[in-house]
């Protein structure tokens, strides 16, 4: 397609398998399919007359550093485990929201314990079933825990890390004002009516 100066091209049918060759120094309006297999270089600025723009369902990764090769948004469910993936509660909110733009996760999640499984075991309490997998970006990603109640251990601050690997975050907790991490929140601070909501970024 080459469009002159001062000039406007429509293309109203579908372009397929095909490559914009020559210069576009006009105006270029496509109200069909464009599927373009080679290489288009837009020298200008690009406007979104439509203001929208799709990635694949399966992402399509890049190593170069400059090129944004995903976008996705959904829901997912927050559950409250144990390390041993042990803890089978009954809930009475179990919400959570993601945006994924490259390989940076935003999650919000709220989970309230209805009744606890008494049956609970192992060390940590954690929580379950982030959208995506971590990545090996650092040793830990934090996720602030902004809101909780109904929890048995007496608790000045608490946040979640996020360990290489995982779809799931510890919990680690200070009693009063302190610097270090803390001790971990264990399956015997979960108890009914225990409730976590917070909101952070982890790498993918």
């Amino acid at each position: 397609v080459y469009v002159a100066a001062g000039t406007t091209a429509i293309v109203t049918g579908a372009i397929v398998d095909k490559r914009i060759f020559g210069g576009i120094s006009g105006n270029t309006q496509i109200t069909g399919t464009l599927v373009v297999s080679g290489n288009t270089v837009f020298n200008a600025y690009v406007q979104l007359g439509y203001g929208q723009i799709q990635f694949p369902g399966t992402q399509n990764p890049s190593a170069d550093a400059h090129t944004l090769d995903d976008y996705e948004e959904g829901t997912w469910s927050p559950l409250i485990k144990s390390e041993t993936n042990s803890g089978s509660h009954a809930y009475n909110t179990s919400n959570g929201y993601y945006t994924k733009i490259g390989q940076l996760v935003k999650i919000d999640y709220l989970v309230s314990v209805t009744t606890k499984d008494v049956g609970m075991s192992g060390t940590y309490a954690l929580l379950w079933g982030q959208p995506f997998q971590k990545g090996a970006y650092s040793t830990y990603d934090a996720i602030p825990v902004s809101y909780w109640t109904g929890i048995v251990s007496s608790i000045n601050y608490i946040v979640g890390h996020m360990q290489n690997g995982n779809i799931a975050f510890y919990f680690f907790f200070t009693s009063a004002a302190s610097t270090g991490l803390g001790a971990a929140l264990s399956p015997g601070d979960i108890a009914d009516g225990t409730t976590l909501a917070g909101s952070g970024t982890y790498h993918v």
